[in-house]
């Protein structure tokens, strides 16, 4: 089995320069001074309306703009490869975004064109803060971009691989809980761990890692 679960912007694919087109080209404004994966901080009047079909939005924009996206860097497509060679079952994706019924098709399609030889369960979550219940007591590890719902994960018992980019950096992990208030929390060693590529990760042959319960 696969220990191991992934969030999927940030992680595995980018798109959010897509994302924030396509919001601007449609006439809304997103603040891109404040990052906020799918919980967009808004300019003033710059936010859609209350019944914003965001599952539409995401469909057509992923569909017809496809070639815009692209795996978050040149290494993962083989590590994710890895994982799935040695796990044998599909890869689980636990992602916070918008709901409506055509958000699972769109992530859908966009994985198994970015990953043909790989087959995903997709768990759709509304906050970044329900990932916890989706991961449950099945999944000891989790790859995520957000500080916050790395600590809460962490927190929570999860050892969880941040994978460094521009809005998320952090010198240590005590710089981390104090970010977000977080006094009197106590991480055991490890249960945070940062990446700059998935180059690192192939090198120490993480894939063997993360199915810890394999005899």
């Amino acid at each position: 089995m696969i220990f191991a679960a992934f969030d999927l912007d940030g992680i595995l694919i980018n798109s959010m320069e897509l994302i924030y087109m396509g919001l601007e080209e449609a006439g809304y404004g997103p603040d891109r001074n404040n990052h906020k994966v799918f919980r967009f901080n808004w300019l003033p009047g710059g936010e859609p309306p209350v019944d914003f079909q965001w599952d539409l939005f995401f469909y057509r924009l992923l569909t017809e703009r496809f070639d815009e996206t692209e795996p978050i860097d040149r290494y993962v497509r083989q590590f994710m490869n890895e994982v799935y060679y040695d796990g044998k079952e599909a890869i689980r994706v636990v992602t916070a975004r918008p709901y409506g019924a055509l958000m699972y098709h769109a992530i859908k399609m966009t994985l198994s064109r970015h990953f043909p030889d790989i087959d995903f369960s997709i768990d759709i979550c509304e906050y970044g803060s329900e990932k916890i219940r989706y991961l449950g007591d099945a999944i000891d590890i989790y790859f995520e971009d957000r500080r916050k719902t790395v600590l809460s994960l962490a927190k929570a018992g999860k050892i969880v691989f941040m994978r460094n980019d521009d809005y998320n950096q952090i010198d240590n992990c005590q710089d981390l809980i104090a970010i977000y208030n977080a006094r009197l929390v106590e991480l055991q060693p490890g249960m945070i761990v940062t990446f700059d590529d998935y180059a690192e990760l192939i090198e120490h042959k993480v894939p063997e890692f993360i199915n810890p319960r394999l005899s």
